[in-house]
């Protein structure tokens, strides 16, 4: 899926939407041990390495970005990467404290293998582990195909103001029919263009399916808090859990990262 990782880093290393919202449930919940499912290039490394966590571990289908999450990350010590087959029992999830899955990373499973990919989750989940799950049903909210675009004309507010200059070599544009949903990107300066395949998935159906699992989930939002908040992009950022989680001790950590924001 990643033919062109080093164009990729560049762009999207630094966005920094979901920032805010991973941040407050990292120190609500203060975790030993943190995992990233579809962990990419180490985009929210630099959060997780903040903590106190003694280990931190990144799961990724492609060998590019676990060994661009690893390089990223710089901490042999505290940090591990590896392939995981979205299908497949994962043991390392069960003595996770947190499990981050963001970037709507549900959307880059094909409908088929959905219910594969949620059974292996909830199969691997320990019964203390928390699930932090940021999805949106399209790429930044666009329903439709769409023109090509500048970020920066239409998405810069999502990176840091120091970072937004580089935006401007970048252009953007989507098709989508009713199952895929497809981003291009293309660099000005190289003419190099990206493609990044995903599914469908509507939020109401992944909700469906979580149930399915018998999974506990609590909403925290649906959209993106502070000064990312802008254009409102309707989104399911919610904690998971196992059936045997505390349900008061849920709400209670929903509670605490809503304090924080």
């Amino acid at each position: 899926m990643y033919t062109k990782v080093k164009n990729y880093n560049e762009l999207f290393i630094k966005l920094r939407p979901d920032f805010p919202m991973i941040w407050a449930t990292l120190e609500v919940i203060q975790p030993n041990k943190i995992v990233e499912y579809g962990a990419g290039s180490g985009r929210i490394l630099p959060l997780y390495i903040q903590t106190n966590a003694y280990e931190i571990v990144g799961l990724d289908i492609e060998i590019s970005m676990v060994n661009s999450f690893i390089e990223y990350g710089n901490d042999t010590n505290r940090i591990t990467a590896y392939c995981q087959d979205v299908c497949e029992y994962a043991p390392i999830l069960k003595d996770a404290d947190i499990v981050i899955m963001t970037s709507s990373v549900m959307k880059h499973i094909e409908p088929k293998l959905r219910e594969r990919a949620w059974n292996a989750i909830s199969n691997s989940l320990g019964e203390n582990t928390i699930i932090f799950i940021d999805h949106c049903t399209y790429i930044y909210d666009q329903n439709e195909s769409t023109k090509w675009q500048n970020y920066y004309d239409t998405l810069k507010f999502w990176w840091a103001e120091e970072d937004r200059s580089k935006l401007k070599n970048y252009i953007w544009k989507k098709n989508v029919n009713r199952k895929e949903d497809i981003l291009y990107i293309k660099d000005l300066k190289t003419e190099e263009e990206m493609c990044f395949r995903t599914f469908v998935y509507d939020i109401d159906e992944m909700i469906e399916d979580i149930k399915k699992e018998n999974l506990q989930y609590i909403q925290i939002s649906d959209t993106f808090t502070l000064a990312y908040s802008k254009p409102y992009t309707k989104r399911f950022i919610a904690l998971l859990a196992h059936k045997n989680f505390d349900t008061k001790r849920l709400s209670s950590i929903k509670e605490n990262i809503l304090k924080l924001l």
